[in-house]
């Protein structure tokens, strides 16, 4: 190509070669241009596929972490409680029972009239787990007093069990533990849930 380059810029200007030659080398830089241009446009695209890919999988890795953390969490509490706890308020083995130190405690902070007012909550928020065997729903009450108890309490009345703990020295998976046990019972009483299996 650079050879016919020099031999077509070998004509005088104003010559009919002189202008075919520039109408040719304009032609092979549009060209050129062109080829360039398409496959880096190709490159463009198969980089923006791969770098969706990547972010899709960051965002699975991130709320992997997320879960991970929350277990770590909620495995730490219970640990943390069971080596602590002096005053065993909940039976330790299923099915869940609140044993006379848990009553106790149930009656003096009036913690059933919590369960009774965020009942909808709770209740609307255990159905949507489609959860049956009651070992699951136990474990998942669990889980949620204490992890995440914005599903089930209102912000109120998670500042009143919070306020429970602080004043009175408790753990707050034995509130937790608890409050899990009132829900369960509740939503096993409504839902003829069989615990004796």
């Amino acid at each position: 190509m650079l050879e016919l380059l020099k031999e077509l810029i070998k004509f005088k200007p104003g010559t009919f070669g002189f202008s075919f030659a520039l109408t040719l080398i304009g032609g092979w830089l549009i060209f050129f241009a062109t080829k360039n241009i398409s496959e880096i446009k190709a490159d463009n695209s198969v980089l923006k596929n791969s770098v969706a890919k990547i972010e899709e999988k960051i965002e699975k890795i991130e709320s992997d972490i997320v879960g991970l953390k929350t277990d770590f969490a909620f495995v730490k509490a219970i640990l943390e409680y069971q080596f602590a706890s002096k005053d065993a308020s909940t039976q330790k083995k299923s099915p869940l029972a609140l044993t006379e130190s848990g009553e106790k405690i149930v009656k003096t902070y009036n913690l059933k009239e919590i369960v009774d007012e965020n009942w909808t909550k709770i209740n609307d928020h255990l159905k949507s787990t489609n959860l049956i065997h009651p070992f699951d729903i136990e474990r998942f009450c669990i889980e949620r007093t204490f992890v995440t108890p914005e599903k089930f309490f209102s912000d109120n009345d998670i500042e009143k069990l919070n306020t429970i703990v602080y004043k009175n020295g408790y753990h707050f998976m034995q509130i937790s533990r608890i409050m899990a046990v009132l829900i369960i019972e509740r939503y096993f009483a409504e839902n003829n849930i069989e615990t004796n299996l």
